[in-house]
């Protein structure tokens, strides 16, 4: 896994330089283009997606406000979690690879290369949308005490929690997107080589609505 190259006049994503400003955690946050009032009134499910590709640099801004900190002496971040574990990873497959977001760095870091959209849902619309983010929990960080069982329940709780955020950013922006539930677990765990230790909970493909 190598981190994505990243500064001040360029942002590289997998392998390719878009020629974008870089947006930084601090320039995310300043970014709002809506009141939390309205981006409620406008969040909703979204299933269906033109084909433009979507920014890298509102793809890093969004990661932020899923999960990004946002309190730099602390380290925690826009998003709680159960125990203060942080667990939920988000990934994000395209047309060019996954990459996985490192709330630390505000950076994507490169998993693998290759289009694996297709293989993260029964359900079709979620191929076909630009982007989409792929949820997973490291359950290895939540106390280790609790039961299998209960660390599941709480990792999808936890993504859940992020997905709200994500839903909120893309009606703040005009994005459409939508939490998917339906989930082909063995065929993501096979493509990311994940081991028992990271549990695939939801989907949530990313686009400009058609």
């Amino acid at each position: 896994m190598s981190n994505v190259s990243l500064n001040r006049r360029d942002i590289l994503v997998g392998g390719m330089s878009t020629g974008l400003a870089l947006t930084t955690a601090a320039e995310a946050q300043a970014e709002s283009r809506a009141t939390l009032e309205d981006a409620l009134r406008q969040r909703r499910s979204t299933r269906a997606f033109r084909a433009d590709p979507l920014d890298a640099a509102l793809l890093l801004s969004l990661a932020w406000a899923a999960q990004g900190v946002n309190r730099p002496e602390t380290g925690l971040r826009t998003s709680p979690s159960w125990h203060g574990a942080a667990d939920t990873r988000l990934h994000l497959a395209d047309a060019i690879g996954v990459r996985l977001y490192d709330p630390v760095e505000h950076a994507f870091m490169d998993v693998r290369k290759g289009d694996i959209r297709a293989v993260l849902s029964p359900q079709p619309f979620v191929a076909t949308a630009p982007a989409s983010i792929i949820y997973t929990s490291n359950v290895a960080a939540m106390p280790t005490d609790a039961p299998r069982g209960q660390k599941q329940v709480f990792a999808m709780v936890d993504a859940a929690i992020v997905a709200q955020n994500v839903y909120l950013f893309c009606a703040s922006r005009g994005l459409g997107t939508c939490l998917v539930g339906g989930v082909d677990s063995a065929a993501v765990q096979a493509a990311l080589g994940f081991d028992e230790q990271s549990v695939v909970t939801f989907v949530q493909p990313l686009g400009w609505p058609a």
